[in-house]
């Protein structure tokens, strides 16, 4: 009796498929019975290895991120992770992607600092902002940094906002860069026939992105999701204002902008 107690109480029930089993592995999927909520450290640990060991789970969550992306979120977070490739490597793989076709294409292009405006130290940083926004593997890497803390804030204002914490937002981000990464593969095949790198495009895209896929993982209304979104644009503008004031008082003690213009490429 006591030993089929125990066997009851070890039961584990299964986030990904629902099934309930003992052990460590679901017999069914294949998941981890370790699998727990989102924190940095665990979401790294478990997806360093992947980068490379691609399959057809790969394809499916492209697919998955534009047909039903509140479910690929939702189910991320969750725990319902072997149905979906992994949001960082598959991140690293897009951009990889990205990178290799720009260049193959030859449609990497750089923005040159005029030579009139070479010794403007303001001119030469925005010079460099311009160049990351063009370059989508830069601007996806970017987007996750800036943007999680004030998407974090500001969705927090809703049911299940309110309940993620800063690393669940951190995973939503980078699936969302990977919706814009595919989406820049198809306009840098296009690039190659009409101008797709306009900035206004690329802000216009990472709203777009932002809009619908909180939409969808929070399920709220479009009313709702259009606020929020703006509220997040808000702080991330306010983020940016208090950092370049910071970096401007640093900089009229340790001179950090002659240092940054140094490091750039020429």
């Amino acid at each position: 009796m006591d030993m089929n107690n125990t066997s009851e109480h070890n039961k584990n029930k299964c986030l990904n498929c629902g099934t309930e089993f003992s052990g460590k592995f679901c017999p069914e999927c294949g998941q981890s019975a370790d699998t727990k909520r989102l924190s940095f450290r665990r979401a790294i640990t478990e997806t360093i290895p992947d980068i490379y060991n691609l399959d057809n789970k790969f394809v499916l969550t492209c697919i998955d991120l534009f047909r039903k992306p509140g479910d690929v979120l939702r189910g991320y977070i969750e725990g319902r992770r072997m149905r979906y490739y992994r949001p960082v490597p598959m991140l690293f793989v897009l951009a990889t992607i990205y990178v290799l076709i720009s260049h193959l294409t030859q449609t990497a292009a750089i923005a040159e600092v005029p030579i009139e405006q070479e010794d403007n130290k303001i001119a030469v940083i925005l010079f460099a902002i311009i160049n990351i926004i063009n370059n989508k593997a830069w601007l996806a890497v970017m987007s996750v940094i800036l943007f999680v803390v004030p998407n974090y804030i500001a969705f927090k204002h809703s049911e299940y906002g309110s309940r993620m914490n800063l690393a669940e937002h951190f995973f939503v981000m980078i699936y969302k860069e990977c919706q814009g990464m595919i989406i820049s593969l198809f306009m840098l095949i296009a690039g190659l026939f009409v101008d797709t790198s306009i900035i206004w495009i690329n802000l216009s895209l990472i709203f777009g992105l932002l809009l619908v896929d909180y939409k969808c993982l929070l399920r709220i209304s479009w009313i709702k999701a259009i606020l929020l979104s703006f509220y997040s644009w808000i702080l991330f503008a306010l983020f940016v204002a208090i950092t370049a004031f910071v970096i401007g008082f640093i900089d009229s003690y340790i001179g950090i902008f002659d240092f940054i213009i140094k490091i750039l490429p020429n």
